[in-house]
């Protein structure tokens, strides 16, 4: 009896442990935004994500970035988080530096992650831009 009362406490306290550890969307994450037929086709762009994240609501900043460029822009992020799944929206752009005859588009979309390799990934789309994958890494 003594040693069944023991694995149920052992068990209890591992699935605890176990809930106490998800996954935070807090921090910064780095990763490639692809527009297959877009401008930079496979290639991409840097895309960052800064982002604070409380119960089950995100909010932060984005980064677009045309590697080894001046080009970038940066762009007020929320979202919600269900499951293993980051809903996010760009609000606005707050700062750029487009690159000439080309605009910055505001992307929707959504992000799951990878419980084992922490990787989020996932489709976004835009009204006025061709939709892509985006994925990232948590780098803190």
């Amino acid at each position: 009896m003594k040693i069944k009362l023991l694995f149920l406490l052992f068990s209890l306290l591992i699935f605890i442990i176990g809930c106490a550890q998800e996954l935070n969307f807090s921090g910064r994450w780095q990763g490639k935004m692809i527009q297959q037929n877009g401008p930079r086709g496979e290639d991409g762009y840097t895309m960052y994500f800064n982002l604070r994240q409380k119960d089950s609501i995100v909010i932060g900043t984005s980064r677009i970035k045309i590697p080894d460029s001046p080009f970038f822009a940066d762009m007020k992020v929320k979202g919600t988080i269900k499951n293993d799944t980051l809903f996010f929206k760009e609000l606005d752009i707050i700062s750029q530096n487009a690159r000439p005859g080309y605009f910055w588009c505001i992307k929707k979309g959504s992000l799951e992650i990878n419980s084992a390799t922490k990787i989020l990934e996932g489709k976004w789309s835009s009204s006025d831009c061709m939709p892509g994958i985006i994925y990232m890494v948590k780098i803190d």
